[in-house]
C-alpha cells in the first residue's frame, strides 16, 4: 500500500492538503511541507519542526514510528512507537511486554504508553532506530513467538527531506547526509504566529431567514463556478459575523464517506467583493470554518484544516494529516502538522517577537502574555459552549457570569500581590505574568468539567 492518504478526495483539495502551506503571515520566514517516499512520510510546519512517520510492510502487523525534531542547533530526535489495533495482529500485545530489536541485536524493553502519545524511544534506542533508517536494516518488537516488523523501505528519504528542511545537510547534526559544518546556519525555530480572533455579532433570526430570500441567494456566487455536485435548489447556511459581514456556507460536493462546503464572506453592504474561503468544510459556524475529512471508509486517518475569523478575513490556524492509512488507532496515530497558529483574544503582545529567541525580560513578558491570550481564548471558547448548553436558564447564566467576574477580579488581586512581593526587583513583570499564566491554566481546567457530576 502507499502512502495515498485521500484518494477519495476532490483534486483541488489533494492539492490544498499535499502541497506546501503558504501563510498569510508576513512574519513567517518559512513555509511547512509534506514528502513521502515509500512506507515513510514527513510533514514539517510553520515552527521549523519535522515530524517523519513510518509504517508496516503491507503484508505486516500493524505498527507505527514517529521522529520528531524541533529547529535550531544540536536538538535531539525523539521517537515514540504505536502497536496497530485493527484486525486483531496487536490487539492482545502490551508494548511493554515487548522487546526492540534492529538487525537480531536486543535493543531493550519498550516503555508504557504516554497516554494518547505511544510509548517513547529512549534515546540510545531513537539513536540505533536513526542508524538503521540510513540503509536496510530488520527493525522488529517481539514477544516469545510473535514479531513486529517496521519497514524502512523510504526511510532514507525521508530523513534526507528533513535535514534539507531544516537545513542541516553536511552538517555535523544531519541525520542523513553528515558532514563536517557546524550547525550556526541551520534552520532556527519560529514561535507559533498568534491570530487575533474577533468577537462575534449574535446571529439572529432575521439574518438566518435571509436563506429564504429570493433577492439574497440570488446576489451569492454562482455555485457551480466551485463545486462540482451543488444540491440544486439547496437553501445556505448564514450567520452573521459582523456588522457587516455574513458568513454563507453551502452544500457543494458529497463522496463515498467525506462532503464538502462552499464557504463565503458576504459583505452585506455590497462594497466588497465575496471572500471565497473553500469549498471543503466540513462545519462553519462561530467564526471557525473546518475541513475534517476520512482517508478511507474504516476511520483510520483523516486530514484537517481549520480558519478562523479575524474581522476582515478568515485566517489558517492549523493543517495536519493523522498518518497514512495503516490501521494503527481510529481516527489515526498522529498529528503530522504543516501549519500551527495560536488563535488569541485580544491584540498580540508579542507582535513581531520570535519568542522561541526571546532573552530581553520584556521580550519575555510579552510572550508569555501571548500564552494567557491563547488560554484566554480557550476560556471564551469554553464558556460560550456553558452558556448554549444552558441558554434555557436564565438563573444560571447569571450565575456563570457573576462567577467569571469574581475569579477575573481575584487574579488580578492574586496575581498584583506577587508583583508587590517582587516590587524592588526586574523579575516583578515575569512573576506577575506567571501568576497570570498559571491561574488562568487552572481556571481553563477547572471550566473544562465544572458542571460534572
Amino acid at each position: 500500500m502507499k502512502l495515498e492518504h485521500f484518494a477519495e478526495l476532490r483534486p483541488l483539495t489533494n492539492a490544498l492538503l499535499l502541497a506546501a502551506v503558504t501563510l498569510a503571515s508576513p512574519a513567517l520566514a518559512f513555509e511547512g511541507m509534506r514528502f513521502s517516499h515509500g512506507d515513510w512520510e514527513l510533514a514539517c510546519d510553520n515552527t521549523g519542526t519535522c515530524r517523519a512517520a513510518g509504517y508496516q510492510f503491507d503484508d505486516g502487523a500493524p505498527v507505527s514510528v514517529l521522529l520528531e525534531r524541533t529547529a535550531g542547533a544540536e536538538q535531539p530526535v525523539r521517537g515514540w512507537v504505536k502497536l496497530g489495533i485493527y484486525w486483531g495482529e496487536t490487539t492482545d500485545v502490551d508494548i511493554e511486554d515487548m522487546r526492540f530489536f534492529i538487525n537480531d541485536a536486543d535493543l531493550g524493553a519498550m516503555a508504557s504508553y504516554e497516554g494518547t502519545q505511544g510509548s517513547m524511544l529512549s534515546p540510545s534506542q531513537v539513536d540505533a532506530l536513526l542508524l538503521a533508517l540510513r540503509g536496510t536494516s530488520k527493525i522488529e518488537w517481539r514477544i516469545d513467538d510473535r514479531v513486529i516488523r517496521l519497514s524502512d523501505k523510504g526511510s532514507t528519504a525521508v530523513l534526507l527531506k528533513m535535514d534539507e528542511f531544516q537545513q542541516r545537510l553536511n552538517t555535523t547534526g544531519a541525520l542523513v547526509r553528515i558532514g563536517s559544518n557546524d550547525e550556526s546556519q541551520v534552520l532556527q525555530p519560529v514561535s507559533k504566529p498568534a491570530i487575533t480572533v474577533a468577537t462575534l455579532i449574535e446571529t439572529k433570526a432575521e439574518d438566518r431567514a435571509l436563506a429564504n430570500e429570493a433577492d439574497f441567494v440570488a446576489s451569492l456566487p454562482d455555485i457551480d463556478e466551485v463545486c462540482d455536485d451543488a444540491r440544486e435548489g439547496e437553501a445556505p447556511n448564514v450567520s452573521r459575523l459582523s456588522d457587516r459581514h455574513l458568513l454563507v456556507s453551502r452544500s457543494c460536493w458529497m463522496a463515498a464517506y467525506n462532503y464538502g462546503q462552499a464557504v463565503w464572506v458576504i459583505d452585506e453592504k455590497g462594497e466588497q467583493p465575496p471572500q471565497f474561503v473553500t469549498d471543503s468544510a466540513t462545519s462553519a459556524e462561530d467564526g471557525w470554518v473546518e475541513e475534517v475529512h476520512k482517508g478511507r471508509g474504516v476511520g483510520d486517518c483523516f486530514s484537517y484544516r481549520s480558519h478562523v475569523w479575524d474581522g476582515t478575513a478568515f485566517q489558517p490556524v492549523s493543517a495536519y494529516l493523522t498518518g497514512a492509512c495503516r490501521g494503527i488507532e481510529p481516527g489515526g496515530p498522529w498529528v503530522l502538522s504543516t501549519l500551527d497558529n495560536l488563535p488569541i483574544l485580544g491584540e498580540d503582545p508579542a507582535k513581531e517577537i520570535n519568542c522561541e529567541a526571546a532573552i530581553s525580560t520584556p521580550d519575555m513578558v510579552a510572550c508569555i502574555g501571548r500564552d494567557i491570550a491563547h488560554l484566554e481564548y480557550q476560556m471564551d471558547v469554553k464558556i460560550r459552549e456553558e452558556q448554549r448548553a444552558h441558554a434555557a436558564d436564565d438563573e444560571l447564566l447569571a450565575a456563570m457570569a457573576t462567577s467569571q467576574k469574581a475569579w477575573l477580579n481575584y487574579r488580578e488581586a492574586e496575581c498584583s500581590a506577587v508583583y508587590t512581593a517582587f516590587r524592588e526587583g526586574t523579575i516583578r513583570s515575569p512573576m506577575y505574568a506567571g501568576c497570570e499564566y498559571r491561574m488562568t491554566k487552572e481556571r481553563l481546567e477547572y471550566l473544562s468539567d465544572r458542571f460534572s457530576p
